[in-house]
């Protein structure tokens, strides 16, 4: 796990900005597909 942890970062700092930026994105995207779906969850189970 801290190898990977520590292969991340280094391909962050090698592949730039750019880079950096698309996993942002893509982080985001998760982040928000996961709040969507618990909040889709909460409404479903109407324990809102």
């Amino acid at each position: 796990m801290a190898r990977g942890v520590g292969r991340s970062e280094h391909t962050a700092r090698v592949g730039g900005r750019r880079r950096l930026v698309g996993m942002d994105a893509l982080l985001l995207i998760l982040v928000l597909a996961l709040g969507a779906y618990l909040l889709y969850a909460l409404v479903k189970a109407e324990r809102f």
